[in-house]
């Protein structure tokens, strides 16, 4: 069973990519320290030009398949893995291709070449959520929030190491958590019109839309070919 979660929440910021793994020391000269920190990376992007389009073709797809795939989904609706590859996705294909890009030449070395493998859609109406889950198989992964209203559902990623760190979580100053991000669960809220990237073996999950209207956005899966 999971511990009770200490959550902050943040605000995203354009293309928020989320690194784990051995943490970044930060030395506090003052008190001659080192703190944990995990890094938080941003970067904009624009698509309110492709906004309602998009939204039309996503409603489109879910009336000429509305069963959908039950995956992490409680509740809501999910499109198969390969919209990518439809012939009508191609300019939102290219797009979203095209910020990606921009992120990858921002966070990687030169001559890093990816492919992305899976891309779905995603409609939560209000109560909808997204269990606990990773994907498996890729390197990155990410979400690019399409619509989301106010008190539509956050993305909350799940420390890795929660377990190990437990009694450090709960016994550390709120004011020092909330600065530097140590803690056993963070919450971003969507924005419509920015990417979330963050390592596939990442727990995450989407929490109950409270909004009355839906929530929407893409998912992809990224693999690295060199």
């Amino acid at each position: 069973m999971l511990p009770t979660p200490t959550t902050v929440k943040v605000n995203v910021v354009p293309t928020t990519l989320i690194f784990t793994g051995p943490p970044v020391p930060l030395v506090n000269p003052s008190l001659d320290v080192v703190i944990p920190v995990r890094l938080i990376f941003p970067t904009p992007i624009i698509f309110f030009e492709i906004r309602n389009d998009l939204i039309e073709y996503i409603y489109n797809e879910k009336e000429n398949d509305p069963k959908g795939l039950k995956q992490s989904n409680e509740g809501g609706w999910h499109s198969s893995y390969e919209i990518h590859k439809k012939n009508d996705f191609v300019k939102y294909y290219e797009f979203m291709m095209k910020n990606i890009n921009q992120s990858i030449d921002i966070y990687f070395k030169s001559g890093v070449v990816f492919t992305m493998k899976d891309c779905w859609a995603n409609i939560n109406s209000k109560g909808d959520e997204n269990k606990l889950h990773c994907h498996p198989n890729n390197d990155i992964s990410g979400c690019f929030w399409i619509k989301s209203p106010d008190k539509s559902s956050c993305l909350s990623y799940l420390n890795p190491e929660h377990f190990a760190h437990d009694k450090l979580l709960y016994s550390l100053k709120e004011n020092i958590k909330q600065k530097y991000f140590i803690t056993s669960e963070l919450t971003t809220t969507p924005t419509e019109g920015y990417i979330a990237l963050f390592p596939s073996n990442l727990m995450h999950r989407v929490l109950k839309n409270n909004s009355d209207e839906h929530r929407i956005s893409i998912a992809f899966n990224i693999q690295f070919n060199n």
